[in-house]
């Protein structure tokens, strides 16, 4: 019989740890579900779960319970996790829901990457310190806010991070030993990376191609063609299934977040895409520093693997509005490609030679590091964004509206977060049916489930996410209430402020709740829904009174 050896039964200890660990994990988050000491402040966030509940009720993918299929929830993976853990927990707070689900994926890609760190430790050195690695990592990852702003987030984004983590593993692993199986978790793998988010195609295609062109061994051109075919056939079915359910393959976001697509929109400098690009590659300084130390001439191939999909997808962020795009969300999930990268750079230097450690450093690399350190002090990065704003981004048509200013009410200003707990406890008494039209509505969807929600910004609306907003459409669908977008809108406020429809058929009050409100005056709850609005307009404006309005 062999005898265990020594990393053997290390490796039983960090299992039985691990083990421990998450049974201990789920216990804690199981009580703070019921205590309801856990919350997400993300409103986007909570938009999962409306479409969450509509799924368990059977109402399928809906944005509403009319069961019209919607396909406005960008991450339908993570959409499937969030109905499933309503399910599980079902008396769980949802902003709990959120926050916990973000956490655990947070903590599920920090273990991916060290767990393929420690399996593909092939040089002497890492072999006898199979934790350096990713120990690093996870103090490199734990100590930056953007990492604890993300697990708690609620929103899609540690999902898609922890998905191309098992990208990344599961194309290593099937370059080093490809056959069927080491092939269907590299196309699971690929799938689930596109799943959550689609504008991770180009990491979910193009890693494991160029990987396997620079590192399969034999039979490279048939393993690759079979992944290509294995991967397309997914792609091809998915695609069928989107159009047939929604009509449309695209998730809506798609559309109205391209550059330019709300015309008169003041606020795309605010979600400048080189402010974010900066912020990642901040935390990611530390590998970028590994790699450019242990680069030599022959880490062209590395290089070209794990970031020709990272260059090329943050080139497409740059073509669109990351609107709520804050710390960095669209950026994130090439983490592991940065995290791999650099560690399969650091291994295939180390099996040159099993000297000490930073012998190995090249000078050239060294020099690239600082250079990198410079380029990252606070004068370059506010200039790059300067730059950006004022050359890249064209400065918007401004609209005004003809008789806003007569309109004009003298309301308070409460925030966006207070206007949009105000909206939640009026929407929370409407009736069912109730038909609201917004453009803030993550927080609100998921406390009023009951009210039809017409999105005014076409995130969640099939007719304004393909022919942009206009009044037309929008008074045809007679809403019983509408709470204006956010100002930044200019072309839509100034839109609805001058149509004769608001004036002539509901009571209006500018400024209400920060933006503006309107009641339908012929709506069937109108006497219930100014009964709603004068109680809450009490608590929110209690040194004004509710009669002066409309002017």
């Amino acid at each position: 019989m062999n005898r265990i050896n020594l990393p053997s039964s290390r490796g039983v200890l960090i299992l039985v740890i691990v083990g421990l660990g998450v049974v201990i994990y789920f216990l804690a988050m199981d009580a703070l579900f019921l205590a309801g000491h856990l919350d997400s402040s993300f409103d986007d966030a909570y938009m999962f779960i409306r479409y969450a509940r509509n799924l368990l009720g059977g109402h399928g993918i809906a944005w509403n319970s009319d069961g019209v299929q919607t396909y406005g929830a960008t991450s339908l993976l993570y959409l499937f996790w969030i109905a499933a853990a309503l399910a599980v927990f079902p008396s769980a707070a949802p902003g709990a829901i959120l926050a916990v689900s973000s956490f655990t994926f947070g903590l599920g890609y920090v273990t991916v990457l060290a767990l393929g760190t420690i399996k593909f430790a092939a040089s002497d050195f890492l072999k006898r310190n199979r934790l350096l690695f990713p120990v690093f990592t996870a103090a490199a990852l734990m100590v930056s806010k953007y990492f604890r702003l993300h697990s708690i987030s609620g929103m899609d984004t540690t999902l898609s991070v922890f998905c191309n983590s098992l990208l990344a593993v599961a194309t290593i692993a099937w370059a080093k030993k490809p056959g069927r199986a080491s092939l269907a978790w590299l196309t699971l793998a690929a799938y689930a990376s596109f799943l959550t988010r689609p504008d991770a195609l180009l990491y979910a295609l193009l890693f494991p191609l160029l990987y396997g062109w620079f590192f399969l061994g034999e039979e490279r051109n048939w393993n690759i063609i079979r992944f290509l075919i294995a991967f397309t056939a997914i792609l091809a079915l998915d695609t069928l299934i989107k159009f047939l359910i929604f009509g449309d393959p695209l998730p809506l976001p798609f559309y109205t977040k391209r550059a330019g697509f709300f015309d008169g929109y003041r606020g795309a400098a605010m979600w400048n895409p080189v402010e974010y690009l900066f912020i990642f590659l901040r935390l990611m300084l530390p590998f970028l520093g590994i790699l450019l130390f242990a680069a030599n001439s022959k880490s062209g191939r590395l290089v070209a693997a794990f970031f020709t999909p990272v260059v090329l997808t943050f080139a497409y962020f740059f073509s669109v509005t990351q609107v709520m795009g804050f710390w960095a969300r669209y950026y994130f999930p090439a983490l592991p490609f940065f995290v791999m990268g650099s560690f399969i750079s650091l291994e295939a230097r180390l099996r040159e030679s099993e000297r000490p450690l930073f012998p190995f450093f090249s000078l050239r690399g060294a020099l690239a590091t600082v250079a990198l350190l410079f380029f990252f002090l606070p004068f370059p990065e506010k200039t790059f964004i300067r730059v950006y704003e004022t050359r890249f981004i064209p400065p918007p048509t401004i609209y005004k509206s003809a008789i806003a200013r007569s309109l004009d009410g003298d309301v308070p200003k409460l925030g966006w977060r207070t206007s949009i707990n105000g909206i939640s406890e009026i929407s929370l008494q409407l009736p069912v049916g109730t038909r609201v039209a917004m453009s803030e509505y993550g927080l609100v969807g998921a406390r009023a489930p009951q009210i039809y929600i017409i999105d005014l910004i076409g995130l969640h609306d099939p007719v304004f996410a393909h022919n942009g907003f206009f009044t037309q459409e929008l008074f045809r669908r007679n809403p019983d209430i509408i709470w204006f977008p956010p100002p930044d809108y200019t072309k839509i406020v100034a839109a609805l402020q001058d149509d004769a429809t608001l004036l002539e058929d509901y009571d209006y009050y500018p400024n209400a709740f920060d933006y503006g409100l309107a009641v339908r005056r012929d709506a069937d709850a109108y006497e219930l829904i100014t009964e709603v609005l004068a109680a809450t307009w009490v608590k929110y404006y209690p040194d004004l009174e509710l009669k002066r309005y409309p002017p």
